[in-house]
């Protein structure tokens, strides 16, 4: 072995020592580390959003970099949801007349494009199959052959109460509700208008549902409680319709 051969190796083992006792530091000092680097940026800006803006450059065609910052935005994104959102509204507030002008300039601009847009709304809603896909995979993850299904498995009734759907909006019998958690999304079953409005306000707490059982026992049991005149069986219908308005159960019929 030549002695620049050794040199070399000698220069790369000291470079490796090198890089390992600085990650030991870092590792043991990432408060410290994080809080000088900080200073730092904030004393050098310009000099740091030029270096971010040449790196960008340089690795704009790099796919694993891009999957990376997508993948860094969305986590950023879910931990600041509620400050994001916040911020959104105030700008608006703020901002109210600019965004009004830029809405009329944009309209404008491309009015054959939302002309187009609308033939095309209108044209899917009177499709009831495909607006109900449309609608059901939007909102829910779902197809209309899994509806379908949850429909079957339920014998067309309501999943709490075990009766059909009897709300009617201009003339026509509503679909069953989907019912889903809020928390996770995750579909629970078909209810009806009535049930799947109770429970949302109850805001799906059992703890809720089960002091409602037990005020409506206590009640029960006692007779000394005044009583009113007997409420009329049927409401007049809603002025504004479910999810699914206009759409008929004879959506769900085999073709």
């Amino acid at each position: 072995m030549t002695d620049e051969k050794i040199i070399v190796d000698e220069e790369q083992e000291r470079l490796v020592k090198e890089r390992a006792r600085q990650k030991r530091w870092r590792d043991a000092n990432k408060d410290k580390d994080r809080a000088k680097q900080k200073k730092w940026r904030d004393a050098n800006k310009e000099k740091t959003k030029e270096r971010n803006r040449k790196y960008r450059e340089a690795n704009k065609d790099n796919a694993e970099y891009q999957k990376s910052k997508k993948a860094a935005h969305r986590r950023w994104s879910e931990a600041n949801r509620e400050m994001l959102r916040q911020r959104s509204v105030q700008y608006r507030k703020d901002n109210a007349e600019q965004i009004g002008e830029y809405k009329k300039q944009y309209h404008k601009l491309n009015r054959e494009k939302i002309n187009r847009y609308r033939k095309q709304y209108g044209l899917l809603k009177k499709d009831e199959e495909r607006w109900l896909g449309y609608r059901l995979r939007k909102r829910y993850g779902l197809t209309v052959d899994e509806y379908k299904k949850l429909y079957e498995q339920q014998n067309g009734l309501c999943a709490i109460c075990k009766q059909p759907e009897t709300r009617q909006v201009r003339g026509n019998v509503c679909l069953l509700a989907v019912d889903h958690d809020h928390n996770n999304g995750k579909v629970r079953g078909l209810l009806c208008h009535i049930c799947n409005t109770s429970l949302g306000g109850f805001r799906d707490n059992v703890d809720y549902l089960q002091a409602a059982i037990g005020y409506l026992n206590q009640s029960r049991d006692t007779n000394d409680s005044p009583t009113f005149p007997k409420r009329l069986e049927k409401a007049e219908s809603a002025t504004d319709g479910p999810l699914f308005v206009g759409i008929t159960t004879s959506s769900l019929e085999s073709k």
